[in-house]
């Protein structure tokens, strides 16, 4: 019986072989494989995308915030320099011209203990006077008179005390003493940290945003598709041409170009084979090696 089948077997062999002229071309089947799914997540399908932006938005902020601390900490130096020796200039001549009123006073006999209204007069003329902060006048026998609600003001670093004396009747009656603050007319200054913080913050902003659009989804993409002809030849689908060609020396145009180059060597090895066994079937007549040849291409495919 078995003797039977395996003759039968045979002669519907030779019979499709002679009806088609000559062995039957195998077919190239290759082996089921289980399909790979490479699912990468969010990380994976926008990695680069939040890496690139991140970086940018770090690397623009910090260089553009070192940068602006640099810019406006000099230019507030130079300028509260500048703000020093003006308000110095400023104090010297309010000095000398109430040092002058006061000598006309004492010139006509009139004692300076004794007018009204001078500790209001100071106060209104250092109010008035941008850079003044405080005016005192001293007599010659230690009396001070000034303002009762003004503070002393002493040991402030933008502040400083300049005189001017008091000469009337051939004596010295004392002294006008004006305290000059500085910070007056720097603090406008100071508001310039806002709009430079705002600034440096649209900048990175900025340029997070060119980062992740310009190179961090570009990356993602090619990391996306990289992925696919991966798992395309994993499951065995080998397409000759599949595979973009990326020009560059950068590591992605090389992965690329290295799965490009593997995937048409295993094209061309697939077809070697496939013609190898053309090859062995169109000699072997009896069909006995028939099942070993497909089986072979199958699990070389």
């Amino acid at each position: 019986m078995e003797r039977e089948a395996v003759e039968r077997e045979t002669v519907i062999s030779e019979g499709a072989s002679d009806a088609a002229g000559g062995p039957a071309p195998v077919a190239h089947q290759p082996v089921a494989h289980q399909p790979v799914v490479h699912d990468p997540g969010f990380l994976g399908r926008h990695g680069a995308t939040l890496a690139s932006s991140i970086a940018a938005l770090l690397l623009v902020g910090l260089i553009g915030g070192v940068s602006a601390w640099l810019i406006i900490d000099r230019f507030n130096r130079s300028v509260e320099l500048g703000a020093r020796t003006e308000v110095t200039a400023i104090g010297t001549a309010v000095a000398g011209a109430l040092a002058h009123q006061f000598e006309r006073a004492g010139n006509y006999g009139i004692p300076l203990d004794k007018l009204g209204g001078v500790s209001a007069y100071l106060a209104h003329t250092a109010e008035d006077v941008r850079g003044v902060a405080r005016i005192v006048l001293r007599l010659s026998n230690g009396q001070e008179i000034r303002p009762a609600d003004e503070e002393d003001g002493n040991g402030d670093p933008t502040r400083e005390t300049v005189f001017a004396p008091i000469f009337a009747g051939g004596g010295n009656l004392g002294q006008v003493e004006v305290l000059t603050d500085a910070a007056e007319l720097i603090t406008p200054l100071k508001r310039l940290w806002a709009p430079a913080a705002l600034l440096v913050g649209a900048l990175a902003l900025a340029a997070a945003l060119a980062a992740a659009l310009l190179v961090g989804r570009r990356l993602d993409r090619r990391r996306i598709e990289f992925l696919h002809h991966l798992d395309r030849n994993a499951g065995g689908a080998f397409v000759h041409e599949a595979v973009p060609r990326l020009r560059g020396r950068d590591d992605v145009a090389r992965a690329f170009q290295v799965l490009r180059t593997g995937e048409a060597r295993m094209v061309e090895t697939r077809a070697a084979v496939d013609a190898y066994a053309e090859e062995l079937l169109g000699v072997d007549f009896d069909g006995v090696l028939r099942e070993r040849i497909e089986h072979t291409v199958r699990e070389l495919g």
